[in-house]
């Protein structure tokens, strides 16, 4: 009773017991579940930075209470600066967080905490799922422009969110560096107007340029079954970064410039120019100078590019050239570190047959510093690269883990997360035999032969 005493009057609350407000949580009470007490101690702990939860997703409902009350001055919430709901624990409760849906409500309550940075926040949805109907919410006075201290928000498997909502979150932080979105579980419904989300963050960050990475990660599995969706494109088109002046990670689908440089083509009165050429003005016109990491994934539509490249060309020649202007730029794009092409490669597998592409942009990266990743490439990177991770099992200290992670475990750009290094494109093993045969992985060897003049 003590306890359940204190959490009211730190809420600001005072009466009786039996008053409705006091309802949910002496329900929790009564049922044996933990999350007043819990929320009770993070709001009291003076220390306490960084807070990961697996499940119990009803702890932001009633953290949420301490934030509506006014109660911020509380030691917990003021000095929280990185949260995440929704962590894969490696256990039996990760099939209770796939079946529990957080609600965009739950989620602005975070984006209100006093000195907030970061936010994880796994199958953020619409509505709750005990509401049966949408609840009509003025996102913009929930969430107000310039109002959240956050920096990096990562959405996992996020659901439909409607336009007002999109807009209120690209407007609401002060200095957003870092938004990831991820297609992890099929459970969800599919999110929509990702190039809404694109344009609008440009637009609100622009005179700001503290915009540093915008990654959509596994597009190219979820996208089958249009997990994520622009509005007349696969997630966004190139034009929507014209007003980025900071990105440092680009990562974008193959068949969206394609679409967009179609179009371009299609508009353009005079067509003496070499289709060739004018690509690669057209991406020069949109590509960040700032970029550092360009991440491209995905095939292209045949419909897309039919006709429109030459004889004996496809989109895969297109990309390659589009790379190999990309890397002799180097007075424009003088902090380029890092193309990666191994989706692009992979989805060619299922079209194409013959050599490995890429290996002309693999050398000329060598030569010019810049790492040019392909399913083939054994060369030793020369940069590392920090990109958004999503949190997982390792990530936490009291799980079965300990808060560590194997050494050897590499980043996956696409999935965005850390995985298992694999053969390292040994060119023997199972794996490697069914992307190409044997005698390809022995001709292409370690790739040290390079000519200095090759592409002069």
């Amino acid at each position: 009773m003590a306890l359940y005493t204190a959490y009211f009057m730190l809420n600001g609350q005072e009466g009786d017991a039996s008053d409705e407000s006091h309802e949910e949580p002496r329900k929790a009470l009564e049922l044996g579940r933990d999350e007043p007490l819990k929320a009770l101690l993070i709001a009291q702990c003076p220390r306490i930075r960084d807070l990961k939860v697996v499940e119990q997703i009803r702890l932001v409902a009633f953290l949420s209470d301490f934030l509506n009350k006014g109660a911020v001055s509380t030691q917990g919430l003021q000095s929280l600066r990185s949260v995440a709901f929704g962590v894969p624990s490696g256990t039996w409760l990760d099939e209770e967080v796939i079946q529990s849906y957080r609600s965009a409500r739950s989620f602005a309550h975070l984006l209100r905490l006093p000195n907030i940075e970061y936010i994880y926040f796994d199958q953020l949805r619409w509505i709750d799922e005990e509401e049966e109907e949408e609840v009509l919410i003025d996102w913009g006075d929930r969430l107000p422009p310039q109002s959240s201290s956050i920096q990096h928000i990562f959405l996992d498997s996020c659901n439909y969110v409607p336009k007002e909502f999109i807009d209120a979150l690209t407007a609401t932080p002060r200095e957003l560096k870092r938004l990831s979105f991820r297609c992890r579980s099929r459970t969800v419904q599919r999110l929509e107007n990702t190039d809404r989300i694109v344009s609008k963050l440009g637009e609100y960050n622009h005179s700001k340029s503290t915009m540093e990475s915008l990654m959509f990660y596994n597009c190219c599995t979820a996208n089958i079954s249009g997990f994520l969706k622009g509005h007349r494109c696969t997630v966004y088109l190139p034009h929507e970064l014209y007003l980025y002046d900071s990105l440092k990670d680009v990562q974008i689908s193959c068949n969206d410039m394609a679409q967009a440089a179609s179009h371009r083509w299609e508009d353009r009165k005079d067509k003496s120019q070499p289709k060739m050429s004018f690509w690669r003005e057209y991406i020069a016109e949109w590509l960040p100078t700032t970029t550092q990491a360009f991440i491209l994934w995905g095939g292209c539509y045949r419909w897309r590019w039919e006709g429109y490249f030459e004889d004996g060309q496809d989109y895969v020649t297109w990309v390659e050239d589009m790379v190999l202007a990309l890397l002799t730029w180097r007075k424009k794009y003088t902090d380029l570190k890092a193309i990666f092409l191994e989706d692009v490669e992979r989805a060619a597998l299922l079209s194409r047959s013959g050599d490995p592409p890429f290996q002309k942009a693999v050398r000329l990266g060598k030569k010019f510093g810049v790492d040019v990743h392909t399913l083939t490439n054994r060369t030793k990177f020369q940069h590392e690269h920090h990109f958004p991770r999503a949190p997982d099992q390792y990530d936490l200290v009291t799980g079965s883990f300990g808060g560590k992670r194997p050494d050897n475990w590499v980043f996956d750009v696409y999935q965005g997360k850390t995985v298992p290094p694999g053969c390292a494109k040994c060119g023997n093993c199972e794996d490697c035999l069914e992307l190409y045969p044997k005698r390809v992985w022995d001709s292409i060897g370690m790739e040290d032969d390079i000519e200095d003049d090759e592409f002069e």
